[in-house]
C-alpha cells in the first residue's frame, strides 16, 4: 500500500520522497490531510479542529505501537480515500455530492490522524528515539504541509466564488436556495484555515521554523477579515434600504427574498469573523479591530470577552461618535428637544382643562351620576387627551408611532392575560359605579374598615380614616362585602341610654329628659323624638333617649345631649347609678362574719 504512487489521482495534491525505504507512507499523508477539496461543505463533527480520532487498531499504553497504530490507520484511510475516488467520476447529481462528502470526511480523518501522530511525538519527545522512522516520517510530512494546505485552500475558495457567483446571477427567490451551497462552501474554507492554524502551531511544538508559514496565514486570515466585516458594514445599509421600501409596499416578494438574503449572509459573514479572531488569536496575532467591528456586528458585548483593550476603544469610539453627532446635530437636537417639552406642556394643560370641562358638564343632577363617577370619567378623558399628546411629542424625535402602539397593545394583552386576577377588581369598580352604594365624600363601613371615601378607581377605593390613615382597599373585598353607608341618608337618629337610680323620681327623670331634648334647635321635630322608659335592670332605671338629626349634626348633637342630660340630673338630685350586689352569709360564714372586727 505505501509503496503506489498517487500523482495520477487529480483531487490531491502529492510530496514525493526520495529513496527512503519503508517511508512511502508520507506520500499518501497529503493526500489525507491536505486534500484538494473540491465542493463545499464538511459534515458537522468535521468542524472542530480537535477532532479526536478512533483509531482502528486497539492501542497498547507503548508510544511506538500507538504511533504503529496511527501509521496503519493512515492506510487504511488512504485505502478508503482511492476506493471512493475511483467511483466518483460515474456518479452524478445528489449521489455525487453524498460520494464527495464521504471522501472529504476521510481525508480530513486522516489528516486529524496525522496530527495525532504529531501529538504523540510531541509527548513522547523525551522518548523520542523509540519512535524510529514514525518520528522522521512526521517530520517531513510537517514540513511539506504548509504547501499542500494552500493548495487545498485555494481550491476551496475558487469553489467558494464559483458558488458566489452562481448566486448572484439567480434571481432573488432563487438565491435565497443558492445561498446554502454558498455557506457550506464558506464553512468549508474556514476549516482550512482552522486545520491550518493547527498545524502551525503543531510544527512549533515540533521545533520546525514556522514563521514564513505563519505571516502567510495571518496575512490571508487578515484579508478574509477584512472581507466580511466590508461586506457587513454595505449590508446594513442594504438591510436598511429594504425595510424601507417593504414599509411602502409589504408584498413585494422580491425585497422579502433580497432582505432574507442578506440577513443569511450577515450570519454566515459574523460566524467567519469569529472563527478568524479565534485562529488570529491562536497566533499570536493582533485583533482588537476586528474584535470592535465584531461587536458592533452583532450587539453582543460579549463577544470582546475580557479583553480592556477592545472595551476602551469602543468606549473611545462611541463617545467621538457622540461628540460628533453633537457638533452635527446640536442645533436639531435642541429645536426637538423645545418641541418636545412644549408639546408635552400643553398636553398636560389641555389635559387639566378637559378634565374640568368634562366634570362641569357631568354636574347635571338629571344625569344622575355619582361624583365617582364624574370624577372618574373625567379622568379618563384627561389621560387620553394627555396620552395623544406624548404620542404627537414622540414624532417630533422621529418614533414611529405604529410601531409602538402596537407593542403596546401585545404588552397590554400579556399583561393583562398575567393580572387577570384584578379583573375582579375592574367588575367591582364598574358595578359600584353603576349602582352608587357610596359617594365620594360617604362615611363608611366595609370589609372591616371604617372612614370617608375619598377616590375610587376601577380597581380599589382609597379610604380616609377618622384618625388621618389612608386605606386602599380593593374594589372586590368591598363589593363582597356588607356595604354600611353612614352618611348616605340626610338625617339620622341619636341613639342615648340614660340610666336613673331605683329610688330617683321617673317622672322628674323624664321631664329632664325631654326638656332638654326640646331644648336644642338641632334637633328635629319630625320625626318626633322618643323618650321612653325602656328596661328595669338590677341596678338602674334604663331611659331611652332618640331624637332624629340632620345627618352632618349627628356628632355634635350626640356629645352635647350626653353632657348636658348629665350636668341637668345631677342639678335635679338624680344621680346616676353603679352597678351593685348585695352579698348574704348564712351558717358557719354568717358567725365568722360577726366575729371580724370592724373599724
Amino acid at each position: 500500500m505505501r509503496g503506489k504512487c498517487l500523482t495520477s489521482n487529480p483531487s490531491i495534491f502529492h510530496l514525493r520522497v526520495l529513496n527512503q525505504p519503508g517511508r512511502s507512507l508520507i506520500r499518501f499523508f497529503v493526500l489525507l490531510i491536505f486534500a484538494g477539496f473540491t465542493v463545499a461543505g464538511f459534515p458537522a463533527w468535521a468542524q472542530s479542529p480537535e477532532l479526536v480520532v478512533e483509531t482502528e487498531a486497539e492501542l497498547s499504553t507503548s508510544s511506538a505501537e500507538q504511533a504503529a497504530a496511527l501509521l496503519a490507520e493512515l492506510d487504511e484511510t488512504e485505502a478508503r480515500v482511492d476506493e471512493l475516488q475511483g467511483v466518483l467520476a460515474e456518479m452524478q447529481g445528489a449521489s455525487r455530492r453524498l460520494q464527495i462528502r464521504q471522501i472529504q470526511s476521510e481525508e480530513l480523518r486522516g489528516g486529524n490522524v496525522a496530527h495525532a501522530l504529531a501529538e504523540l511525538v510531541i509527548a513522547a519527545d523525551a522518548d523520542a528515539d523509540s519512535l524510529g522512522e514514525a518520528r522522521q516520517q512526521l517530520i517531513t510530512i510537517m514540513v511539506a504541509g504548509p504547501e499542500g494546505i494552500q493548495e487545498a485552500l485555494d481550491e476551496r475558495e475558487a469553489l467558494l466564488e464559483e458558488r458566489r457567483t452562481e448566486r448572484d446571477s439567480a434571481t432573488p427567490e432563487a438565491a435565497v436556495d443558492l445561498q446554502d451551497r454558498v455557506s457550506a462552501a464558506g464553512r468549508a474554507v474556514d476549516d482550512v484555515y482552522v486545520f491550518y492554524t493547527r498545524h502551525i502551531k503543531l510544527m512549533n511544538k515540533l521545533g520546525l521554523d514556522e514563521s514564513q508559514a505563519r505571516d502567510s496565514l495571518i496575512k490571508q486570515m487578515r484579508t478574509r477579515s477584512d472581507r466580511m466585516v466590508a461586506f457587513a458594514s454595505l449590508s446594513q445599509e442594504e438591510v436598511q434600504t429594504l425595510d424601507e421600501r417593504l414599509k411602502l409596499d409589504p408584498g413585494d416578494a422580491a425585497a422579502k427574498a433580497r432582505l432574507t438574503l442578506i440577513k443569511a449572509r450577515r450570519k454566515d459573514a459574523t460566524g467567519t469573523l469569529r472563527l478568524m479572531i479565534d485562529q488570529l488569536q491562536k497566533l499570536g496575532a493582533d485583533t482588537v479591530e476586528y474584535q470592535k467591528q465584531l461587536v458592533k456586528m452583532t450587539g453582543d458585548v460579549s463577544d470582546i470577552g475580557l479583553d480592556t483593550k477592545v472595551a476602551a476603544g469602543l468606549l473611545v469610539e462611541g463617545v467621538g461618535a457622540v461628540q460628533q453627532w453633537l457638533r452635527r446635530d446640536a442645533v436639531t437636537l435642541l429645536v426637538r428637544a423645545a418641541i418636545l417639552f412644549a408639546t408635552l406642556f400643553f398636553a398636560w394643560f389641555l389635559a387639566r382643562l378637559t378634565a374640568g370641562l368634562v366634570g362641569r358638564a357631568l354636574h347635571v343632577r338629571r344625569a344622575g351620576m355619582s361624583r365617582l363617577l364624574r370624577s372618574m370619567l373625567a379622568g379618563v378623558a384627561a389621560n387620553i387627551v394627555l396620552i395623544i399628546g406624548v404620542l404627537f411629542a414622540l414624532t417630533q424625535l422621529g418614533i414611529s408611532i405604529g410601531q409602538m402602539l402596537a407593542g403596546v397593545g401585545i404588552a397590554g394583552f400579556i399583561v393583562g392575560f398575567a393580572l387577570q386576577d384584578t379583573l375582579s377588581n375592574f367588575a367591582s369598580g364598574v358595578m359600584i359605579l353603576i349602582y352608587k352604594p357610596f359617594d365620594e365624600g360617604d362615611v363608611i363601613e366595609a370589609c372591616g374598615v371604617s372612614g370617608m371615601v375619598q377616590t375610587m378607581s376601577l380597581v380599589s377605593t382609597v379610604i380616609l380614616t377618622f384618625d388621618n390613615q389612608t386605606l386602599i382597599v380593593p374594589n372586590n373585598k368591598i363589593w363582597g362585602d356588607v356595604i354600611r353607608n353612614v352618611t348616605h341618608q340626610k338625617t339620622r337618629r341619636v341613639d342615648l341610654v340614660v340610666r336613673v337610680g331605683h329610688e330617683d323620681d321617673l317622672d322628674v327623670a323624664e321631664a329632664v329628659l325631654k326638656d332638654v331634648v326640646l331644648s336644642d334647635e338641632r334637633i328635629l321635630a319630625e320625626p318626633e323624638p322618643n323618650i321612653r322608659l325602656h328596661e328595669l335592670s338590677d341596678s338602674s332605671y334604663d331611659f331611652i333617649v332618640r331624637p332624629w338629626v340632620k345627618t352632618e349634626d349627628y356628632w355634635g348633637v350626640y356629645w352635647d345631649l350626653t353632657r348636658e342630660i348629665q350636668r341637668r340630673l345631677a342639678a335635679a338630685g338624680l344621680k346616676t347609678p353603679r352597678p351593685q350586689r348585695d352579698i348574704y352569709y348564712h351558717g358557719e360564714m354568717a358567725e365568722a362574719a360577726d366575729t371580724i372586727e370592724r373599724p
